[in-house]
């Protein structure tokens, strides 16, 4: 069991730690003087990831905004957040065809309050990114957007959202449906559940997280973002993956997990540079808090600042220009259009029910043009094995 030195160094649980705080209770008990991790990198914190939730976070209220501003906000291409302005559109429509709800909250932190038993009183403090009634009063709908690729599972998180959202709402609500949007998809993964069940899965997330047994850890996809600097799980996972590098010295030769099972080798390819990004970003996040790290021979590692891409206003650019005599043609030819971006504009200007035909109208106009080019790559892929012809057939 937990002891009370463990308990006291705990780290506060986050709705968005506790999908990793049931795998490994461990990640919310650090070890004493241990340097915590603030940020590791989420691509929903991302500043393209923050720019995205803006936009979901306007046209769900029906506020106005514009993608330039917001870009320039967040330090990013304008391009690289269109298709997420399309997908936030999709997102919210999805939600207001799906419930009946007459006002969204968007992004408002919250805090859970005492319900008055011991047993389901379990203090959280969170911000979901939306949030509502059903016009009956009688559902909560929580939903989260996603703007990142899924590696882990979500659904303890958004469970304690509606825990801590269930613990202020009004007793006529009897079931909460929990809700994530995945922007790049455009899929709704649905969840519902009654108070009843908020309720145990209350008891149950207590019980594993107070529970733990102070020794045991668990590591796989769940550890990127956990804020401990030293887990001797991970250390152990870190030695078994360089040992899958072996350098043949002789011809200076590396080669990924020498005498492995190719399908081995392949899967190990995809999974070490994951892992050592994840535990460069951690490195980084550490020197941050405790300053360079010793690296032997009179050596640190450090952090240096260097300017990242610069990021153009258009519009603001173009009045720029003008003064110094760039033309149109001059300023279309610094100019990067995106498929994506001419199919949200020609949807955002179409008639109900004709946003389809006009999208594929148009792009199959600059394909004639010659001004839509597909590349093509090569690109490594899984897929069935063909079947073997006997006999001509």
């Amino acid at each position: 069991m937990v002891t009370q030195e463990q308990l006291e160094r705990k780290i506060q649980e986050r709705p968005s730690s506790l999908d990793r705080g049931r795998l490994c209770p461990a990640s919310l008990f650090p070890d004493k003087d241990e340097v915590l991790i603030e940020v590791v990198g989420d691509d929903d914190y991302s500043p393209i990831g923050q720019g995205a939730h803006d936009v979901f976070k306007a046209i769900a209220k029906d506020e106005k905004y514009t993608l330039e501003e917001v870009a320039i906000d967040h330090g990013v291409k304008v391009s690289d957040l269109e298709y997420l302005k399309y997908t936030a559109y999709k997102c919210v429509d999805i939600l207001n065809q799906s419930f009946d709800v007459e006002t969204w909250q968007a992004e408002e932190e919250q805090i859970s309050i005492d319900v008055g038993d011991d047993d389901i009183d379990y203090p959280l403090k969170g911000t979901p990114d939306l949030s509502g009634i059903t016009r009956d009063g009688k559902t909560l709908i929580v939903a989260d957007y996603k703007t990142g690729v899924s590696t882990a599972s979500h659904k303890h998180q958004i469970q304690a959202y509606c825990h801590i959202l269930l613990s202020k709402a009004p007793a006529t609500v009897e079931n909460v449906v929990g809700v994530i949007l995945w922007a790049r998809d455009l899929e709704a993964q649905p969840w519902r559940w009654t108070r009843k069940d908020i309720q145990e899965w209350v008891k149950e997330t207590k019980g594993i997280i107070y529970g733990w047994d102070g020794v045991s850890y668990a590591v796989g996809e769940h550890c990127t973002y956990c804020r401990r600097s030293e887990c001797k799980a991970r250390r152990v996972k870190m030695k078994e993956m360089y040992d899958l590098i072996a350098t043949q010295d002789d011809d200076e030769v590396v080669t990924l997990g020498a005498g492995m099972p190719f399908p081995m080798m392949y899967e190990a390819s995809k999974a070490i540079p994951k892992i050592i990004d994840s535990w460069r970003k951690r490195v980084k996040e550490q020197i941050k808090i405790t300053g360079d790290l010793p690296l032997g021979d009179g050596k640190v590692l450090t952090l240096k600042e260097r300017n990242g891409a610069s990021v153009i206003h258009t519009k603001k650019a173009a009045k720029v220009l003008d003064e110094f005599d760039f033309s149109v043609d001059d300023f279309l030819g610094c100019c990067k259009a995106s498929k994506t971006s001419i199919e949200t504009v020609v949807g955002d200007r179409a008639e109900k029910g004709m946003k389809g035909k006009d999208k594929k109208k148009v792009i199959e106009a600059l394909k004639q043009a010659g001004a839509l080019i597909q590349p093509t790559v090569s690109v490594l892929s899984v897929v069935d094995k063909p079947k073997e012809v006997t006999n001509g057939k």
